[in-house]
């Protein structure tokens, strides 16, 4: 039996043409989240995981809200959704019944299996000067903490 933990990282744009166009800000921007706050500061953020086994997409999970004053009904179920704890498990004699918490848990039994797992927070604010006096790396680090699935 076998448990895996991922850690949550980023990496920068490929802009090979193997990936295509980008996609214009505007598009982008009605899927990510955010809010405005008082003081100007606009912040949009989005979360995704998905976990890949031997290339075969088997759970996924976003949550993005654009407007946290005027959350949807599914926005709201989307973020409870990704509170919940996820158990997927592999092959025969997996002995896990529950997963307490917000976390991920994969439980294998097979060999040889390509297991991947990605998780994306999609940040993004207006005013980078701003940002770094609302001391910008203890926020996100808490969020990463926080996330579904961390260890």
């Amino acid at each position: 039996m076998a448990v895996w933990s991922c850690s949550v990282f980023a990496q920068e744009a490929d802009t090979s043409a193997a990936f295509g166009r980008p996609v214009a800000f505007d598009r982008l921007e009605t899927s990510r989240g955010g809010f405005d706050l008082p003081s100007g500061l606009q912040a949009s953020f989005g979360f995704a995981r998905v976990v890949y086994v031997n290339g075969e997409l088997v759970a996924s999970t976003r949550v993005g809200i654009p407007n946290i004053a005027a959350m949807t009904p599914e926005q709201a179920q989307a973020l409870a959704e990704a509170q919940r704890g996820r158990l997927l498990q592999l092959g025969d004699g997996n002995r896990a019944d529950a997963v307490p918490g917000g976390g991920l848990v994969i439980q294998n039994t097979l060999d040889g299996q390509d297991i991947r797992v990605t998780t994306t927070l999609d940040i993004g604010v207006n005013t980078l000067g701003l940002f770094q006096d609302l001391n910008a790396q203890a926020a996100m680090q808490d969020a990463l903490i926080a996330a579904p699935g961390s260890p």
